[in-house]
């Protein structure tokens, strides 16, 4: 009893300290506008006596975690010693044995498992930081702003890619999959920041694109030439004739960035597949020499110390070898849009979880005959559930990736969505994940609206509490810890992402990516510090000047609430607790973290526009007058680390966050 007092004061103090001190209300986000009256414990406990507050509308899903071993764990992490044997009958060289072939087992654990509760922060490179005042991000910029993740507690980086590009869309149009574009720097800076990187505990993640090149690619021009060893190294078809003897595309394939997913090589004499863009010819997986030139550009980079990678575009690796044409839609009579078509012959192929499972294979291999920390596979596909799951295993019980992107969280709700929506959705996931796996939870990326413009300004915090108290992995984009919101006032001139430009100046707005990939606001400087150029690539949010993260590391903030989550996870329950999610009611959820003999973390959300009460009490099992601490609060909250506040009226203003311990 004496060790949970010590342990629950000690975690007190630690998150106490690591929050400043909220005397002052701060104004990051210009569209929020004066909280309403807030609720107090006393009028909360009158809110409950309403039936409407019934919790009628309850579920459950469960998590299972070890907690094997918690106490003592806890016990060492708090008190800096490890647990003392009472007989004192063995020897110190036993001990000291025994000690040793622990400590041996345990790094070795942690070094597999590394991965399996990382925060993985997204860099997208040419909008991070620019040191050398071209306008464009960069790998020294990425450097300068190492500590800066370092202490936030970011514990792996993924970058976008940075290979060699003419730039067409934006690095995803790769000439050699084996150098550095030259506006990012150089292999020396590459290889910098790798080291730098782990000197900060930092691990970092490379984008890996295999499914297609670009067309300036060494490997494409001799295909066209049909050079020996290159003829069919990209998916390559003849011209159908119409009935006036025009030429005509092999099918009726479409670009996911619109229009025909095929362009005629006048020097081949054939049409080529790209399923992006027209410079973004589709590779033939189907080759064996293919697979052989990707595998070593995996091996290549295992070499130079990085960590895994985050497979691009994986469903899209192989297509259907006869080259039927796809069933319609129904759903438009434009023949050019992605939705013209069901896409059961260019996606989700079956062939691709076996490509997927060859690397898994690579990666494990790897890792086994280097040793050091786990190389890890990450994979990026929008399909349906069913078959995302496939990607951690397929039904016969053979690896994929160490975890498939959720991106529920992106594609399924928003501003809109009501308590029983984000609790769904967090339910799906663990309900389908194979047992024994590592779920995740993606919240925002270069491909889609910004987090505080799809969700609003106001539920930054809680968005991010739900985030960062789930079991597993949270990925964070570039920005989001700050609350950055998607400028959606950038003109067509200065519009540079394909799909947008594809579609044309009445359309562009609806399809572009552009506004999530505006620079980083770093100050209140010139282009929000992010370069020193008169004009950057992409034009900086103009909400810069009171939205920025110098201001927010001085005051209550995003920011400090998101760095005070990172540290939370460090937490027992966190880090293994067993997980369940309740829906209080249409504006509040609920998640508890529990681990047997130790002290629970309970996360309740209102994402609603009013104050709410609610008891807990009533769905966690607690008792009537069973106290709850304040671990983590929001940036505009009544309350502070430390607070007790009654479980049963837990008073929640509108849009509020609370992460608290059960005592």
């Amino acid at each position: 009893m004496f060790n949970k007092l010590v342990g629950l004061k000690a975690l007190l103090l630690f998150f106490t300290l690591s929050l400043l001190v909220r005397s002052a209300q701060m104004s990051v986000d210009a569209a929020v506008t004066s909280p309403p009256i807030l609720p107090t414990v006393e009028n909360a406990k009158e809110q409950l006596k309403d039936p409407s507050q019934s919790t009628n509308q309850m579920q459950q899903v469960m998590a299972g975690v070890d907690d094997k071993d918690t106490d003592a764990e806890m016990s060492a992490m708090l008190n800096d010693e490890g647990v003392r044997t009472e007989t004192g009958t063995e020897s110190n060289k036993d001990t000291d044995t025994k000690t040793g072939t622990m400590m041996d087992q345990k790094m070795e654990h942690k070094e597999k498992d590394w991965w399996k509760h990382m925060t993985l922060y997204q860099i997208y490179p040419r909008s991070f930081m620019d040191s050398n005042g071209d306008g464009v991000g960069d790998l020294q910029g990425i450097i300068m702003k190492l500590p800066y993740l370092a202490e936030t507690g970011i514990e792996a980086i993924w970058l976008s890619p940075i290979y060699k590009s003419p730039m067409v869309d934006f690095g995803y149009d790769i000439t050699d999959f084996k150098e550095i574009h030259t506006e990012y720097g150089t292999m020396k800076d590459l290889e910098m920041l790798i080291t730098e990187a782990k000197r900060l505990g930092i691990k970092m993640i490379m984008d890996f694109v295999p499914n297609h090149t670009s067309d300036q690619n060494i490997w494409f021009e001799k295909s066209v030439s049909r050079e020996d060893g290159y003829e069919d190294f990209y998916m390559w078809a003849d011209a159908k004739m119409d009935k006036d003897g025009k030429r005509m595309p092999p099918n009726n394939w479409q670009s996911v960035f619109y229009g025909s997913a095929w362009t005629w090589n006048e020097k081949r004499g054939q049409y080529y597949l790209h399923q992006f863009t027209s410079a973004q010819p589709d590779l033939n997986f189907r080759n064996p020499k293919v697979v052989e030139a990707m595998d070593e550009v995996m091996r290549f980079w295992l070499d130079k110390g990085v960590n895994g990678f985050r497979i691009d575009a994986i469903n899209h690796l192989f297509e259907d070898a006869e080259l039927r044409d796809e069933p319609l839609t129904g759903k438009t009579d434009d023949k050019h849009s992605y939705e013209y078509t069901e896409h059961v012959y260019t996606k989700d192929l079956p062939e691709v979880m076996s490509m997927l499972q060859h690397w898994r294979k690579l990666v494990d291999d790897y890792t086994m005959k280097h040793g050091g920390p786990a190389r890890i596979i990450m994979t990026e596909a929008y399909a349906d559930l069913k078959t995302i799951m496939d990607y951690y295993e397929t039904h016969d019980g053979k690896k994929g990736a160490h975890f498939p992107f959720n991106f529920n969280l992106i594609t399924d709700l928003n501003e809109k969505s009501d308590a029983r929506d984000y609790v769904f959705e967090v339910q799906k996931w663990l309900i389908y994940m194979p047992r024994g796996y590592t779920p995740n939870w993606v919240m925002g990326n270069h491909d889609n609206v910004r987090m505080a413009t799809r969700f609003g300004p106001k539920r930054v915090d809680a968005m991010h509490m739900m985030l960062m108290t789930l079991p597993g992995v949270a990925v964070t984009y570039n920005g989001e810890e700050i609350g950055m919101q998607d400028n959606r006032d950038i003109t067509w001139e200065d519009t540079v992402d394909p799909p947008a430009r594809n579609v044309g100046r009445e359309k562009y707005k609806e399809v572009s990516r552009d506004p999530a990939r505006t620079p980083y606001q770093w100050n209140t400087q010139k282009n929000a510090g992010f370069s020193s150029a008169e004009k950057p690539w992409l034009p900086v949010h103009p909400n810069y000047k009171h939205l920025n993260l110098k201001q927010q590391m001085s005051q209550p903030s995003h920011y400090s609430v998101y760095k005070s989550l990172v540290e939370l996870r460090k937490m027992p329950a966190m880090c293994r607790g067993q997980f369940r999610a309740e829906v209080l009611n249409r504006d509040v959820f609920a998640f508890e973290r529990e681990v047997k003999g130790d002290n629970s973390v309970i996360t309740v959300i209102n994402i609603g526009p009013r104050a709410r009460a609610v008891n807990l009490t009533e769905v966690f099992g607690l008792k009537y007058q069973q106290q709850l601490t304040v671990l983590v609060a929001g940036s505009k909250s009544t309350h502070s680390t430390g607070n007790a506040l009654p479980a049963d009226a837990l008073p929640l203003a509108p849009y509020e966050g609370l992460v608290c311990m059960l005592e």
